[in-house]
């Protein structure tokens, strides 16, 4: 839709020489970053523009649907990697991947999780609280010899997270942010729960984590808030978040009795909230492609996109204020020391 023609096969033909080389990968998908950027329309593109071009390359025919531990995936967290580097930011360890390794359903599985790490520009902000940015960029893979592409679910929301993170390298927040791309959560969340059991951050120190999965396809204009029913203190945050002509944000999806239309356990914040870590979940209903071929990126509305992202950030900043100003942090501890659900219902998508 935003590429001309040349440049959208220029990119994809690239991406394939890229996937035959091994030692190199890293290398050549860096010469690709460059390659993308001259392609575009214009030498530094709009803001919109580089969303929709990141959505677009997370979900191309050469990711494969990007499965756990497969080829198409690895190259998707290759290609992740570069971007946050492009953008400047850096991994909260010694590296970008936190590999870990899980059986299921009798299979044994290499998962690996990026995590990266923004400092606040507080004097102080190696002890304050800090924020958790999360989205899953693992999606279904080949079924049936047909290639799920995962566009809304979820290149939406990983695309979305580097929005975000652009802004924070220009914009810095007054906490710590922390960036998690999760892997394997699409095989019941086996990414987070990695992260929990073997923390690459401080999991103690996280006041809020707010996830994104799910966050492009505006079918109904709407997008979801889920998790203030845990955490009542976040309704008043969201309510004062400015309106968008381009979208309606909804509360919701976060009651016991709503059953399956309750996301409470349905995407990587489950894991953390059972923490104790409470989450801001932001998402749209699901569509007809969900999960399905046929969720590929020319779907994706683009004006809903950007203020769906748009909307997320400003929610972020107005946690990092309101923790700042003590206004949010009481409530959050209150819900801290609750105790969290201790099963999960259903599998999560």
């Amino acid at each position: 839709m935003f590429l001309n023609s040349l440049a959208q096969h220029g990119w994809s033909r690239a991406l394939r020489f890229c996937t035959g080389m091994s030692l190199m990968g890293l290398a050549c998908l860096g010469g690709l970053a460059q390659a993308q950027q001259a392609a575009a329309p214009d030498s530094t593109p709009s803001e919109q523009t580089q969303l929709m071009q990141d959505l677009y390359t997370l979900a191309a025919p050469e990711m494969a649907g990007r499965a756990t531990d497969t080829a198409g995936n690895r190259q998707a967290a290759a290609w992740i990697i570069q971007r946050l580097q492009q953008l400047g930011l850096r991994p909260c360890g010694a590296d970008f991947i936190q590999d870990f390794r899980f059986t299921l359903r009798g299979q044994d599985k290499q998962g690996r999780n990026i995590l990266a790490c923004h400092a606040g520009s507080a004097p102080d902000h190696a002890s304050r609280p800090m924020l958790l940015l999360s989205a899953h960029y693992d999606h279904l893979g080949v079924r049936n010899g047909k290639v799920h592409p995962g566009a809304d679910d979820n290149a939406s929301g990983v695309a979305a997270l580097l929005s975000i993170a652009g802004g924070l390298q220009t914009q810095p927040l007054q906490h710590d942010v922390v960036l998690a791309f999760f892997d394997a959560e699409e095989l019941e969340l086996q990414g987070a729960k990695a992260l929990v059991a073997q923390p690459q951050v401080e999991l103690q120190r996280i006041a809020l984590n707010i996830n994104l999965d799910m966050v492009g396809r505006g079918d109904h204009g709407e997008l979801y808030a889920s998790g203030s029913y845990h955490t009542p203190a976040l309704r008043e945050l969201l309510l004062s978040l400015p309106a968008s002509p381009d979208l309606r944000l909804k509360l919701g999806h976060d009651r016991p009795e709503q059953g399956q239309d309750d996301w409470t356990t349905q995407s990587d914040h489950y894991t953390l909230f059972r923490a104790g870590i409470p989450f801001l979940y932001f998402g749209v209903e699901d569509h007809a492609d969900y999960h399905q071929p046929g969720d590929t990126p020319d779907k994706i509305q683009p004006a809903f996109y950007r203020a769906a992202v748009d909307l997320i950030a400003q929610a972020l900043r107005a946690a990092d204020q309101r923790i700042l100003q003590g206004d949010l942090q009481a409530g959050l501890q209150a819900r801290k020391k609750d105790a969290a659900p201790a099963t999960v219902k259903g599998a999560p998508g």
